[in-house]
């Protein structure tokens, strides 16, 4: 609607997480809680260069909480843990806020709301999602909204090239600073707007 509800979620922490592998090319890579052993999720093959890592992992005896970079990153595995969580809270429904709700916006905790640089004012952004979210999936069927500025706080690059973005030829209705784009990849998803049905 017009205001938010807030659900915060606990922090994933990289030092929190294990792995369990058993070596083998087509045996799944499971990621744990380090400290309750409970499965946070599984990834089975092909691997591609997660499984490239995972070598290097054994061979190396490094912890999960060590590997820095690609796929296996320990902040990577972190926010993938997050992101499931706050997937399943809308899916079951596990707040107040989202009792009865169609879609929800989430939010890494690195991202902010900027004066001057966000399409709308503080006050309104809520209603801008909300808006916009029930506009592209009456007309379009989308399920979900990625929402992305440049870093820090820059406009998004129209042409950025990895991205592959485009202005899409419909405007958000009601709100003339914002603009939908078309990308056909994305590098990364620190804030979105999703429906339930996704």
């Amino acid at each position: 609607g017009g205001s938010w509800c807030h659900v915060e979620l606990p922090p994933v922490l990289p030092e929190a997480l294990d792995v369990m592998w058993e070596g083998t090319v087509d045996s799944p890579v499971v990621v744990i809680n380090a400290t309750s052993k409970e499965t946070l999720f599984v990834i089975r093959p092909p691997f591609g260069r997660l499984g490239r890592q995972m070598e290097r992992k054994l061979e190396n005896d490094t912890s999960i909480s060590e590997i820095d970079s690609g796929l296996a990153a320990a902040h990577k595995v972190a926010n993938a843990v997050f992101h499931l969580r706050a997937l399943q809270c809308l899916a079951r429904r596990c707040h107040e806020c989202v009792k009865s709700a169609s879609f929800a916006a989430i939010f890494e905790d690195d991202v902010e709301y900027v004066e001057g640089i966000s399409p709308a004012s503080a006050e309104t952004f809520p209603r801008l999602l909300a808006d916009a979210m029930r506009q592209v999936q009456a007309s379009a069927g989308v399920n979900k909204l990625q929402l992305a500025v440049g870093n820090q706080g820059q406009p998004v690059n129209v042409a950025w090239r990895k991205a592959k973005c485009y202005l899409h030829p419909e405007s958000v209705q009601g709100h003339a600073r914002a603009r939908l784009l078309r990308c056909s990849q994305y590098s990364d998803s620190h804030a979105y707007v999703i429906t339930r049905q996704h």
